[in-house]
């Protein structure tokens, strides 16, 4: 097991481990913000990193 892969199942479970979903967000199933890259595209940089790819 690697520890700094993202364990969550879902990237909203993720996101709001330290984001505070906005009101307006229902992240219900078939929500259109149930997946926050939905809309949110890019997210701390993790996947235009040139080291990420290696």
């Amino acid at each position: 097991m690697n520890n700094r892969l993202l364990t969550f199942r879902r990237v909203s479970d993720l996101c709001i481990q330290c984001h505070v979903t906005p009101a307006s967000h229902n992240l219900a199933a078939g929500s259109q913000f149930q997946n926050c890259l939905n809309c949110h595209g890019s997210i701390h940089g993790s996947y235009v990193d040139e080291k990420f790819f290696r």
